[in-house]
């Protein structure tokens, strides 16, 4: 028998070619990261091998005139480059801390409540209208849909570039020092129609009695002193207004229920003035602390001021609950007080204003971004705008909703699946969501534990 010759044949090495190995070295070297512009890509280099490099050098007939992406990939490894990640700032990991851990399991008994009677998701396919949204839990609702809206922000910087660059551990990137100015986005989503707004025919019907009437709930806002000045919790809640009246118009009460889910950011978990929050309050009275609401206590109506209007703090208060605090520092204080169903029981802005609305709200645990599909939808957008950016706030400006207009509603659902993966991974106990959800990405694969 002949001897098998397979992966003996002689390979025909392009970069053999000192000189066109020097001259792509070099173009990668001066290309890889420029001020100003994006970094370079596996595909840049790609292009300017067919384009240029091959096209310049006249290499053997038996050559080849192009080369596909994963060559040039394998060409950069060979140069001597390799992808480089330059990221800057401190992560702190909160997942397992124990009230973390016991707020987590609320939220998701909640969530899976809704999810238990759900009708079948919608498709992944803009091309096919969306389903009717789900059944109501709720049983005074019983006959009307259920409709649940994420929101949060994000901010996309002037000198935001991508994570990754080829390059070599002896000669690393300069970066700027700071990410620069900025355009914040507040935004709205759900499973069935994507972002928050309402189509033409929509928008044409509701301008019919409201001419002033908006089309989207997005915010785009520039940041800065000398700009729009910062986003505050007034500005949050006239956000929220109009959103409410956007999913009022497109999901009508008599036929649907609505809740809205917000991270717990001190914007979004702001407390009125007068609000009964311990953490407005001193010990003793008077001082530099807030003056609270009147409340009910144990079916008696308990000031929060004294004769004279001054607020009476922790040790009056809980004094005339019939609580001993001969022994108790301020710390131990606060923790009773705000175990005091009054205190506990208070609502922020944000809350009092949806409940009064007839709608309902929960807030994602903290430290879980991975339960928020709209986290996603700011990864992709910003993927767009990394890749056209020219660094400058104008440019910014043309290219940010563009980006996030890049994000379709097929993306959008699947973003939806993927965050109830990492729910389903910390119901059955995992501490580590990623890990579970990779557990399961194949279809046909069956688990030892799972036979």
């Amino acid at each position: 028998m002949k001897e098998s010759r397979q992966g003996k044949q002689e390979r025909l090495l392009v970069l053999s070619d000192e000189d066109l190995r020097e001259s792509a070295a070099k173009w990668v070297r001066d290309n890889a990261f420029q001020k100003g512009k994006p970094n370079m890509t596996s595909l840049d280099f790609c292009d300017f091998v067919n384009s240029t490099l091959l096209p310049s050098h006249h290499l053997p007939p038996h050559f080849p005139r192009s080369i596909s992406l994963r060559t040039a990939v394998r060409w950069l490894h060979r140069l001597g480059f390799k992808p480089m990640s330059h990221e800057k700032g401190v992560y702190i990991d909160g997942h397992e801390r124990e009230d973390v851990v016991k707020y987590r399991a609320e939220y998701l008994n909640l969530m899976e409540s809704y999810r238990n009677t759900h009708q079948p998701r919608p498709l992944c396919s803009d091309e096919t209208p969306p389903p009717a949204p789900s059944t109501s839990i709720l049983p005074e609702q019983f006959d009307r849909k259920l409709v649940i809206i994420y929101h949060d922000e994000s901010i996309f910087s002037v000198n935001e570039d991508q994570t990754w660059m080829w390059g070599t551990e002896d000669k690393p990137a300069i970066l700027p020092k700071t990410k620069g100015s900025g355009i914040m986005v507040s935004d709205f989503i759900d499973e069935h129609n994507g972002f928050l707004k309402l189509s033409s025919e929509e928008l044409e019907g509701a301008r019919k009695t409201d001419r002033k009437f908006p089309q989207e709930a997005r915010e785009l806002f520039e940041y800065g002193a000398a700009r729009a000045g910062y986003w505050t919790g007034e500005k949050f809640m006239r956000q929220i207004e109009t959103a409410c009246k956007l999913a009022e118009y497109k999901y009508p009460s008599s036929t649907h229920t609505l809740v809205w889910l917000f991270d717990q950011s001190s914007c979004h978990k702001a407390y009125a003035p007068d609000a009964l929050n311990v953490n407005n309050m001193n010990a003793k009275p008077g001082g530099a602390q807030a003056v609270m609401r009147d409340t009910v206590w144990a079916g008696k109506v308990q000031t929060m001021v004294d004769t004279n209007g001054i607020p009476k703090g922790m040790k009056q208060v809980l004094e005339e609950r019939g609580i001993n605090t001969a022994t108790l520092l301020g710390p131990d204080m606060k923790i009773i007080l705000a175990n005091h169903d009054d205190f506990k029981s208070e609502k922020t802005i944000v809350e009092n204003y949806i409940i009064n609305r007839g709608h309902y709200v929960h807030f994602i645990p903290k430290f879980h971004c991975e339960m928020n599909p709209i986290e996603r939808v700011w990864g992709q957008a910003k993927r767009y705008t990394r890749m056209y950016t020219n660094f400058t706030l104008p440019g910014l400006r043309n290219i940010i909703e563009p980006g996030l207009n890049s994000v379709t509603l097929d993306n959008i659902r699947n973003f939806f699946r993927k965050a109830r993966d990492y729910e389903r991974a910390y119901q059955e106990g995992h501490t580590a969501g990623k890990m579970a959800v990779k557990k399961y990405k194949s279809h046909r694969r069956i688990f030892f534990e799972d036979v």
